[in-house]
C-alpha cells in the first residue's frame, strides 16, 4: 500500500467508510422504506384534427360525429402517472378546456383492464371552459392514465388541476425527456447516475 495511502488516508478511513455507508443506506430508505405518494400529469400540446386534414386536401374539412356536424375538431391529450412507491386512495384530478365547447368527448386508455373499468368519467362544460373530471378508488404505483380529450371550437391547451392529501402533484408539458426524467429516481447521487444511463440509452 503507497505511503501517502497510509499517511493521509488510512486514519480518516473509517470516517469514508461510515460516510458511504450512511449515503447508501439514506438512498435505500428513500427507495425502499419512506412512503412516496406523488404523481405527474403530462400534458402534450393539443392539435386541430381538421386542420390537418385541410392541409393534406386543401379543402375545408367537416367531421360528423353521432349526427352533429362540426367545424372544426381538436384533440388534448394528458397522461396521469403515479410516480411514488405508494397507491393514491380517492384518487381524482380534473382536465379543463377554457372557452365554450359544444362537443367535448374523452377517450381513456389505462395501463390495465381493471384500472380502465374502475375510473368514473364525468363531463360538464359551462360558457368559460368545459371540465372532464376523472376519479378512481385508489392508484397504484406505476400505474398511468391516459386521457385524450376531442372538442370543438378554438385550439387551447389543456388546464390539469389536481388537489389530494398528502399527495405532490405535478405538471409537466411538452416532450423533453430531461424534464421528465428529473421526476423519476430518488434525488440521490445514485439517481443522477441512473437517470443519466437511461437518457443514454434513450438518445
Amino acid at each position: 500500500m503507497p505511503e501517502w495511502w497510509i499517511t493521509y488516508v488510512g486514519p480518516i478511513a473509517p470516517i469514508i467508510g461510515a460516510t458511504f455507508g450512511a449515503l447508501i443506506g439514506a438512498a435505500v430508505t428513500y427507495v425502499l422504506v419512506q412512503k412516496r405518494k406523488r404523481v405527474i400529469f403530462f400534458a402534450g400540446k393539443s392539435e386541430s384534427l381538421t386542420e390537418s386534414l385541410k392541409a393534406r386536401t386543401g379543402e375545408i374539412a367537416k367531421v360528423t360525429i353521432n349526427k352533429q356536424e362540426l367545424n372544426s375538431l381538436n384533440r388534448a391529450e394528458v397522461h396521469a402517472f403515479n410516480s411514488g412507491n405508494t397507491s393514491i386512495a380517492n384518487f381524482s384530478f380534473e382536465i379543463l378546456i377554457p372557452g365554450l365547447h359544444q362537443f367535448v368527448q374523452p377517450s381513456l386508455n389505462a395501463s390495465s383492464l381493471l384500472l380502465q373499468t374502475d375510473v368514473l368519467i364525468k363531463v360538464s362544460s359551462v360558457e368559460q371552459y368545459s371540465s372532464i373530471k376523472l376519479t378512481a378508488p385508489f392508484l397504484n404505483p406505476k400505474e398511468r392514465l391516459e386521457v385524450a380529450v376531442f372538442f370543438d371550437g378554438k385550439l387551447v391547451e389543456p388546464e390539469v388541476m389536481c388537489r389530494i392529501e398528502d399527495v405532490r402533484c405535478k405538471v409537466r408539458r411538452g416532450l423533453s425527456i430531461d424534464s421528465y426524467l428529473e421526476d423519476f429516481g430518488p434525488n440521490t447521487i445514485l439517481g443522477a447516475i441512473g437517470r443519466g444511463v437511461i437518457k443514454g440509452l434513450i438518445r
